[in-house]
């Protein structure tokens, strides 16, 4: 049925598209498979995207997150392909199918900076696969050393728009090592826009700023992040403020992934 849903809304019917949808979801539910309800709700957001219902797309797609949430880690082989990335991407569609482009799939980013060479390796594979099928890419990031400038990089390199976030306007005289100073300026050059907060020097205020300026931008926010409470202003706190306001959440590990 979620495809036959999808079907009458390229050729026009996404009422009827709705309509099955709906049936589809009823039948997911019972299957116990809550990947699968995601999909059916993400289906019946296209449907309503077609029809400019931007109201009742919205409802569908927080319907559609509540329900991934709800997933397992372990899932039919035939449901694998609908991660967080394929969710990112349906989303992004819809946003545009609504003339919504300015809200298309915005990822914001946080993460360790002390990561491994391996494990900067692995993120590069994984944010490449992430991002390939996202619409209308805008990522933010701080560009700190690690997996923010990794994220950056992996933005520019699938086309998307970067915009990037310094805490003070002295962040790169006085935190940006030499050993990074050629990556971190070379995402400054490249950026489509860059915001420094309104203070002289980097310290937990300024970094507070920057992080709420982070999350102030972005539908998404996808953290490289080992569970750990760590200091204010650091990745942990980053995602309990996601999750306070409700900005969905990718805690991402490849394996063997690890801190330096």
């Amino acid at each position: 049925m979620i495809h036959q849903s999808e079907v009458l809304t390229y050729v026009g019917r996404p009422g009827d598209a709705v309509d099955l949808a709906g049936a589809a979801q009823i039948a997911a539910r019972s299957a116990g498979l809550p990947a699968l309800e995601a999909g059916c709700h993400m289906v019946e957001a296209h449907g309503h995207a077609a029809r400019s219902d931007a109201r009742s797309c919205g409802g569908s797609l927080n319907a559609a997150e509540g329900a991934f949430d709800r997933d397992s880690p372990v899932r039919p082989t035939w449901l694998a392909y609908r991660d967080s990335a394929y969710m990112s991407a349906e989303a992004g569609q819809c946003f545009r199918d609504l003339g919504e482009n300015d809200r298309a799939a915005v990822l914001a980013r946080t993460g360790h900076m002390n990561i491994t060479e391996e494990t900067a390796v692995l993120l590069r594979e994984e944010n490449a696969r992430r991002l390939a099928e996202v619409p209308d890419l805008v990522g933010v990031s701080c560009i700190a050393r690690g997996a923010d400038s990794v994220f950056a990089q992996a933005v520019l390199e699938a086309g998307g728009r970067l915009e990037v976030v310094l805490p003070s306007r002295n962040y790169r005289e006085a935190k940006v090592k030499p050993d990074h100073a050629p990556v971190f300026d070379e995402l400054v050059a490249r950026a489509a826009e860059v915001r420094v907060m309104d203070f002289e020097e980097a310290g937990r205020e300024a970094y507070e700023a920057a992080n709420e300026v982070l999350l102030g931008s972005a539908d998404r926010l996808v953290a490289v992040w080992d569970g750990e409470g760590g200091e204010a202003g650091g990745t942990g706190s980053v995602v309990k403020w996601a999750r306070e306001r409700g900005i969905a959440v990718d805690v991402v590990g490849p394996a063997g992934a690890a801190r330096a």
